[in-house]
Formats: structure tokens, C-alpha cells, sequence
């Protein structure tokens, strides 16, 4: 078993394509580094989202 490069995913899970419709195999630190930033936000707000519904009632 050689070396196999993985394939590049989407925030939304799914397979990231060249401009001639081929999966990706690289993608430039700048965009790696920016699509982690917005699955960070999104997770954020989602957990934001969670908390904010779990308040408890107290009489």
C-alpha cells in the first residue's frame, strides 16, 4: 500500500472539484485554513444555539 492522497471535502461534507469537474486532491493553506474557520463558526453557533434552549425555568 502506497501513499494515497485523500480527497479535499466541503464544509458540508461533500467532494470538493477542480475547475474540470475532478475531486481535488491539494488545496492552498489559505482555503484549508478559512474553511476550518467557518466549520468552527458554524459549530459554534450551533452549541450557542443548544445553550441557549437548555435554560431551565425557576419559580
Amino acid at each position: 500500500d502506497g501513499f494515497k492522497p485523500c480527497k479535499v471535502m466541503t464544509s458540508l461534507g461533500e467532494v470538493a472539484l477542480d475547475k474540470y469537474g475532478k475531486s481535488r486532491k491539494t488545496v492552498p493553506a489559505e482555503n484549508t485554513l478559512l474553511g476550518r474557520m467557518a466549520d468552527l463558526a458554524s459549530e459554534l453557533m450551533r452549541i450557542a444555539a443548544e445553550h441557549k434552549g437548555e435554560k431551565s425555568k425557576k419559580k
